[in-house]
């Protein structure tokens, strides 16, 4: 935009009245807390980002997720089968 459009954006007249429709202060309220409900989601994504390990190919990086053969967790059925109760 060139310096003359601006002059002349500024120059047009602003009239105000009962068929004019404008925002207002609830459209203000409603854009600030839609931007500070997005920081703080941006905030909470970058911090989880953070704990993600750079690589998953490392299979002795993280510990064995299978039960062990004393574990209690041994004795519980498989998701999804019937319980013989």
């Amino acid at each position: 935009m060139t310096v003359q459009g601006a002059e002349l954006v500024l120059q047009l007249p602003r009239v105000y009245n009962d068929d004019t429709v404008s925002p207002g202060w609830l459209g203000l309220v409603v854009f600030l807390a839609l931007a500070a409900g997005t920081f703080l989601l941006l905030r909470s994504m970058f911090r989880h980002l953070r704990r993600v390990p750079p690589s998953f190919d490392n299979p002795g990086s993280e510990p064995d997720a299978r039960p062990q053969q004393g574990d209690a967790r041994s004795d519980e059925h498989p998701p999804g089968a019937p319980s013989a109760s």
